[in-house]
């Protein structure tokens, strides 16, 4: 990857070390770089999921959009978009009162409806 800065795919393959060791921020980041490379659908893909895994959806909007617009699996991914919306407007709520239940468990649940569980979790630890 020194050696070919520009090549998405040594980019990708850092990512996916960092995200196979737990290190998301890092495995987001070099993923990011990936796509700006050379964007494709899977790298959107793993760059939404890496983003609201560590519950940073306003992050993960516009791969999530790209990866609409670019679907050739045919995928249906709405209904995560609506959960990121929901999810963004709640810890907007959230913002304003951090320690409301109702909204951190509608967080939670939002998460839980997209499949995310380490989001759904992270709330639901807040919720206790």
């Amino acid at each position: 990857m020194l050696e070919h800065p520009e090549e998405g795919e040594y980019l990708e393959r850092v990512a996916m070390l960092c995200g196979k060791s737990g290190e998301y921020d890092k495995a987001i980041f070099y993923f990011g770089q990936a796509f700006r490379r050379q964007p494709s659908f899977d790298r959107a893909r793993y760059l939404f999921v890496l983003c609201l895994q560590q519950d940073r959806p306003a992050d993960a909007a516009p791969y999530l959009d790209y990866a609409i617009a670019n679907n050739a699996q045919g995928m249906n991914l709405r209904p995560v978009k609506a959960g990121v919306e929901e999810v963004m407007r709640l810890k907007k709520e959230l913002a304003r009162d951090p320690a409301n239940p109702g909204v951190i468990d509608s967080i939670a649940r939002a998460y839980q409806l997209m499949g995310n569980k380490e989001g759904a979790m992270k709330y639901d630890r807040k919720a206790r």
